[in-house]
């Protein structure tokens, strides 16, 4: 579902228009003249109301993992998705995260032997083992959304940890490279 312009009595598309959230009220300007358009009713996408977005603008602007990432985490598949760029953008935002996260650890970690760690590094291992299973739960019932959420969890879990192994003993090490590659998959 997507939200509805209309400039006069002409539908127009969300790539048409631009949006003005500064002030009290929330504005559409048609972008080619400039005129005031009416926002209208979140409304299911069609053609006639031109208030249809494919996922090729999210994937050109935020590439394809954010495209469907934002797609699984925002509603369960029986419910329709209201298709913004706020969406996007905090979809896009976790992917970055997940990025920094395993980009700064990375080359200090290495796979290798895990049952030999302690403290913070065995809580992490288990965390991420518990989201696993969760999250294969959550697949098999198509509950995407929730699945999601679980990773979202998982990494607020991991990543302070993941920072303090990467520079303590080898299973340390290896239980930040165990966690982060379930987070991954």
């Amino acid at each position: 579902v997507h939200e509805t312009y209309r400039a006069g009595r002409e539908w127009v598309a969300p790539s048409d228009v631009t949006l003005d959230e500064s002030g009290d009220k929330r504005r559409a300007i048609v972008t080619a003249t400039g005129e005031e358009a009416e926002i209208g009713a979140v409304e299911k996408m069609s053609k006639s109301k031109k208030n249809t977005i494919g996922p090729e603008e999210i994937t050109q602007s935020y590439g394809a993992d954010t495209a469907r990432w934002f797609m699984l985490s925002d509603s369960p598949p029986d419910r329709d998705v209201e298709w913004n760029d706020r969406g996007a953008e905090g979809a896009h935002r976790f992917v970055q995260r997940i990025w920094r996260v395993i980009s700064t650890a990375a080359p200090s970690l290495k796979a290798g032997d895990a049952t030999g760690a302690e403290g913070q590094s065995l809580a992490m291992r288990k965390a991420a083992h518990k989201a696993l299973k969760a999250i294969g739960e959550d697949f098999e019932k198509l509950a995407f959304n929730r699945a999601i959420a679980r990773v979202h969890e998982l990494l607020n879990e991991i990543a302070p940890i993941v920072e303090k192994a990467a520079g303590g003993p080898e299973p340390d090490k290896a239980a930040a490279h165990e966690a982060l590659s379930i987070l991954v998959q």
